[in-house]
């Protein structure tokens, strides 16, 4: 009777092990460098409308290795009818993604943002667009911010480039600048793992929630990670789908 209770004790501890959240921050362990290398990636933005998928923009997704400085650069362009709609770029050290610059401008707003990540401290500048009758004012940005987290341009990138397994949940932060009132650390989950196929292609479809209460699913290749679609859905039930073209 003893072995069997000692068996069932050993169980449930790998069980729980199994099970367990992890915590997923910039670290050289994080990131599964074999697949990194410099490339463009153009995804349809599209939504459900009467049952029919209507294209609304494309997203340029382009990453550029430099491992001389240990750095890589990430451009996202929005474009809406073959115009820039927004862009957003992000500096990062190739071998941990520990966040270094992000700048980004659209309709709403510019911001640029430098981080002294080993000091844990955030400067820049924030720039609302001009508005009918109001002058756009300028807000410098100097905040105290204690590592660790990423940059918020950088997490869907970085989630190919993990150590992926079935059953894996984690946890990891990701700071972003929105505006003067919306701006800090925010905590993303990844609550589940699984294989899927996609046209063909053996996928890890990673599924991530935010604080927003926002699901995103994400298929992406298991032999060489990459991302061939992943789906937004909305607290409202309205769904947005990037795919791969």
């Amino acid at each position: 009777m003893k072995n069997i209770f000692v068996v069932a004790a050993v169980l449930l501890t790998a069980t729980a092990q199994l099970q367990a959240q992890i915590t997923i921050t910039p670290a050289k362990k994080m990131i599964a460098r074999q697949y990194l290398q410099s490339e463009v990636n153009r995804y349809e933005l599209s939504m459900q409308k009467n049952g029919q998928r209507i294209v609304r923009a494309v997203l340029e997704d382009a990453i550029t290795l430099m491992p001389a400085k240990n750095q890589l650069l990430r451009v996202q362009t929005l474009l809406v009818k073959g115009k820039p709609m927004s862009i957003d770029s992000v500096l990062v050290t190739l071998d941990a993604f520990q966040p270094i610059y992000h700048a980004g401008t659209n309709p709403r707003r510019s911001v640029q943002l430098k981080y002294d990540y080993a000091l844990g401290k955030i400067i820049g500048q924030y720039t609302p667009k001009r508005q009918v009758k109001k002058q756009a004012k300028t807000h410098i940005i100097q905040q105290q911010v204690p590592a660790p987290y990423f940059d918020s341009n950088v997490y869907e990138m970085m989630l190919r480039f993990l150590p992926l397994k079935t059953g894996l949940k984690a946890k990891f932060p990701a700071y972003a600048y929105e505006s003067a009132q919306r701006n800090g650390v925010r905590w993303y989950e990844i609550q589940e793992v699984a294989l899927q196929k996609f046209n063909q292609q053996a996928c890890f479809v990673v599924k991530v929630k935010n604080e927003q209460r926002q699901i995103v699913y994400y298929w992406i290749n298991q032999q060489n990670r990459t991302l061939y679609k992943y789906e937004i859905h909305l607290p409202n039930g309205r769904k947005v789908l990037f795919t791969k073209v």
